[in-house]
């Protein structure tokens, strides 16, 4: 350093900032130290000339900062030599079985790995604040390190006291003796990694089984000769020695990363004390005087609300206490290739990069005093050993009272050749109460779950998102993804991998829940029994998954052919691993399985080797509007094939410029529950479609899907034009959500049914025999209205339900029409007989007379078309009058006899009382003359009118 004696402190003080500033350049670690050190001299130097105290404080503070940092890179270079000297500075492959492991250089990144260099969107500052709030505290992003005057006992000054007693379960206030500073103990110890002695961590009433696996985990990574993790959170530290201390006012300040980012935790340095033998907090089974354990579970506990947490995986944990990446493998996984796992695994282990746990499942009493094995009780794995023949294990039991597995010690290899005495040497040390040697095969068949943490510091670059997931009125099916959350991720370099982390903030609900003391929707519970197993307690908090899609990062509508599906858990974090291909971008979408109906904070965070991106997807088209509507008994028509598909719900569509159109349909249903669907866009000007042909339709979504469907519409010509939303099968009732999205500006709107307003009236059937191919009917309103014809050919199993058509016509002398119930339409009609059971309408109207159409299974085509048989042109007509002078007021396809794949119908016509009393209004149905060897044909036609109206009988006509 070249400053001089005579410098003053606005000098000194500049000087430091300029030594900072080139240590920020600066690419050599130890020269970083040396300026860091320089800078934090003048400080010193600059604090000791000023009088005023204010000041005094402010540069004495910038010294401690910058010492600290010196510290903290001199720590860094100290972990990177440690790994790059055991060799695992390389790029670690999956462990599910996806990709190949390559060797790749890593950065110099710190003990706790990369940092995300996005810029925080201003909702995701929010959701980080809202996050921090937990039990009543607050836990705010981490900031700057404390300083040494932060633990500093001021003279004539009380300790620290946190003023939270943390919840005990009512099993540990059965032996809850006082909360007790561990300094007013005789003979506490706080004894760190330079002892290098045995730890021996148990627990005992305290029910957090995980979290002592996990730390137990960390302390034998110290044990095998590798940095200390835990020396990155803790304060106060000696970072230069790698020890724990006492804090001189009794106040510890703890990093954990959770809720999206690093946060400050602050405890005293009271412990719950016991009036029995029996612990509260975890103790060293060698030395219960050692405290330093007990505070690190106090601060994680804090956090999870108090003592009574009852655990919950080993990788969520550790993910907090030291930030490593969780992982979880189930032993049942397809993924799972027990040479590869080992191999990734083990090197990883033995480079101290990776913390493991095994956890069991639910066992039966019978099973666990068999095997020696604790139900849904997590292991630290100590250690792992290879030989020629065996592959194994060293599990501790983190219970106090210490069960050890009681299977074979001793196993032979796939040939029966027994192992030699080096390899029994190995497996037979003498172990501490509570651990034993196992091998892998074991371990894979009586255990449940592998729970991992990664160093992060494998990794060069990291990303993280913050995005909030509102599921209080969610009702999107399964097969629909449209609502989930769904990012973009690519990498700088060709065929990267990508780790992608999924983590779920957690709430002060969601601590109570697994208490009991809220039921799902937040209300006190009380009939809460407590989960037995991981499944019952997955049930009350849910799952949640990361599928991965080959989309180029735009968002994915249907849950279709993803690249990656990952396994749904139940545990805050779920992990995948993902091989991208160079020039490419995937689509990353968060799913959730039976989670509470609530808002819930969610991060998702990229790892990579070379530069990661990671940004929300964007909306492929700039407008978008939403329809809610549903399928009743009255408007749910059926496929294309159906004569009631006109009955579907349908929404009128107008675009003024050429667009490109995406209509997406989902139904409001339940897994079990969810129904074939399909979404069609017609040419139809905004009106009603009623009949179905190749040439009206523009676009639809193709098979009929279970729970949703997608239609996907480019160059739209500028138009008004009717979306159609269908069932497989008529009356199949559910409420559904019709997305409409589109590059342009456009209208939609909801149609009315076509009978919306109007009375139905259901005339008479007839039947349209050999050599009898017209029959008429006389229909008689008695005010002016507004009328049109729907007719439909039916199947009648009985022919006697169908009267003769008379041989003179019927007038209209005062008699009262019949009035009945009609079972087919449910509704009210005049004059029609009541329908059979056995009644039965044709599935195709195109296929009177021949067989039903093969295909009955939805996705074996589109709308449902198929080549129909050929069959009689039909014709439906209003007239006014008989015989030569009569004349034709309206008829089905304008007047000619037509080929009808669903209904003929008529367009609308208003009838007044001037036609009917000059020559009276008849219903006219015809078809084509046939060959007497023409089958019979039954017709039922409806009549849409606004007023009631009087029916006749069928007559057959020959003579107009």
């Amino acid at each position: 350093m070249n400053a001089t004696s005579n410098m003053d402190p606005i000098s000194y003080e500049r000087q430091a900032e300029g030594l900072e500033a080139q240590s920020v350049d600066c690419q050599a670690n130890k020269e970083v130290v040396k300026l860091l050190i320089d800078a934090a001299e003048c400080y010193f130097k600059a604090s000791e000339l000023v009088k005023d105290g204010a000041e005094k404080d402010r540069l004495r503070t910038n010294f401690s900062k910058v010492l600290k940092k010196a510290e903290l890179v001199k720590q860094a270079e100290k972990s990177f030599t440690e790994l790059n000297a055991s060799g695992c500075i390389k790029r670690f492959g999956p462990c599910d079985g996806i990709g190949d492991s390559k060797m790749k250089t890593i950065s110099r990144s710190g003990p706790r790995g990369p940092r995300s260099s996005r810029e925080l969107s201003k909702k995701e500052q929010i959701i980080l604040l809202q996050s921090a709030k937990l039990h009543g505290h607050l836990f705010p992003p981490w900031k700057d390190d404390p300083i040494d005057d932060e633990f500093a006992l001021v003279e004539g000054a009380d300790l620290f006291l946190d003023g939270f007693d943390m919840n005990l379960s009512p099993k540990q206030l059965e032996s809850f003796g006082g909360w007790i500073r561990y300094r007013d103990r005789e003979n506490f110890q706080m004894r760190g990694s330079s002892a290098r002695q045995d730890v021996d961590l148990v627990q005992d009433l305290n029910t957090d089984c995980s979290v002592v696996a996990g730390i137990c985990c960390e302390i034998s990574r110290t044990e095998r000769g590798h940095h200390r993790i835990l020396s990155a959170s803790v304060w106060p530290y000696d970072r230069l020695k790698d020890d724990f201390v006492p804090s001189p006012n009794g106040k510890y300040v703890f990093r954990l990363h959770f809720n999206g980012c690093d946060r400050k935790v602050v405890i005293d340095d009271r412990l719950p004390s016991s009036r029995t033998h029996r612990q509260i907090h975890t103790v060293d089974r060698n030395n219960r005087s050692l405290v330093w354990p007990a505070l690190v579970e106090k601060a994680y506990l804090k956090i999870r609300g108090g003592y009574d947490f009852p655990g919950s995986n080993s990788a969520t944990d550790l993910w907090a206490l030291v930030g490593w990446i969780p992982e979880t493998i189930h032993m049942t996984s397809e993924s799972l290739i027990l040479a590869e796992f080992w191999k990734r695994v083990y090197t990883s282990f033995i480079d101290g990069n990776v913390l493991i746990t095994v956890g069991t499942g639910r066992i039966t009493p019978e099973a666990e005093a068999g095997t020696g094995l604790a139900s849904e009780h997590d292991y630290a794995v100590l250690d792992m050993r290879e030989t020629i023949s065996s592959k194994r294990f060293l599990l501790k039991n983190p219970g106090i009272e210490g069960t050890v597995w009681k299977g074979s010690k001793i196993s032979e290899d796939d040939s029966g050749i027994s192992q030699t005495i080096h390899d029994l040497s190995l497996f037979n040390e003498k172990s501490s109460p509570g651990t034993f040697w196992i091998d892998l095969k074991n371990v894979i068949q009586f255990f449940h779950v592998f729970h991992m943490n990664w160093n992060p510091a494998l990794f060069q670059e990291r990303q993280d998102i913050h995005f909030a997931w509102d599921l209080t009125d969610d009702v999107t099916s399964s097969t629909c993804l449209i609502n989930n959350p769904q990012f973009l991720v690519s990498t700088s370099r060709s065929a990267d991998q990508v780790w992608l982390l999924l983590s779920r903030h957690y709430c002060t609900d969601d601590g109570k829940r697994i208490r009991g003391y809220l039921d799902g929707k937040g209300r006190p519970d009380q009939d809460f029994k407590k989960p037995q197993t991981s499944n019952e307690l997955g049930e009350r908090s849910g799952w949640i998954s990361i599928y991965v899609f080959d989309k180029k990062g735009k968002r994915v509508a249907l849950n279709e052919s993803p690249v990656h599906r990952g396994s749904f858990v139940d545990a805050p974090q779920t992990l995948v691993q993902v091989d991208i291909p160079a020039d490419t971008c995937y689509t990353i979408v968060a799913q959730q399985l039976d989670l509470q109906p609530r808002r819930y904070n969610f991060t998702l965070s990229a790892f990579s080797q070379g530069h990661v991106m990671l940004e929300s997807a964007p909306q492929a088209l700039a407008h978008s509007v939403i329809l809610k509507s549903g399928w009743e008994r009255s408007t749910s028509g059926g496929r294309a094939e159906s004569v009631h598909y006109a009955a579907n719900p349908q929404f009128s569509f107008a675009v003024q410029r050429k667009a490109n159109v995406t209509l997406l349909l989902d139904s409001h249903a339940t897994d079990k529950d969810l129904i074939p669907v399909n979404v069609a866009l017609f040419w139809s000007g905004g009106l009603r479609v009623t009949t179905v042909t190749r040439n009206n339709v523009v676009g639809e979504s193709g098979i009929y899907r279970k729970g949703s469907a997608l239609a996907e519409i480019s160059a739209v010509e500028p138009g008004k034009y009717t979306i159609v939303c269908a069932t497989w099968e008529p009356r199949q009732l559910a409420k559904f959500t019709l997305r409409v999205e589109s590059d342009v500006e456009f209208e939609v709107s909801p149609l009315l049914p076509e009978n919306a307003g109007r009375v139905t009236i259901q005339l008479p059937l007839v039947t349209l025999r050999p050599g009898f191919d017209r029959a008429i009917i006389p229909i008689s309103p008695e005010r002016l209205t507004r009328l049109k014809l729907i007719g439909r050919a039916i199947s009648i199993n009985k022919s006697n339900l169908i009267p003769e058509p008379k041989a003179d016509p019927w007038r209209l002398n005062g008699r009262r029409p019949f009035t009945g119930y009609s079972e087919d339409t449910g509704l009210v009609v005049i004059g029609a007989p009541r329908p059979r059971p056995t009644d039965q309408v044709l599935p195709l109207a195109p296929s009177w007379g021949s067989d039903v159409p093969t295909s009955n299974k939805p996705g074996s085509a589109g709308l449902g078309w198929h080549t129909a048989p050929p069959h009689t042109p039909m014709r439906i007509s209003v007239e006014n009058g008989r015989g030569p002078t009569r004349r034709t007021l309206k008829s089905s396809g304008d007047g000619t006899f037509t080929t009808y794949p669903q209904t003929f119908r008529t367009e609308d016509i208003d009838i007044t009382q001037e036609l009917v009393r000059r020559k009276g209004i008849w219903v006219v149905v015809e078809r084509e003359p046939t060959p007497l060897e023409e089958k019979n044909m039954t017709i039922l036609i409806e009549v849409l009118a606004d007023f009631a109206i009087n029916v006749g009988t069928w007559i057959y006509a020959f003579d107009d």
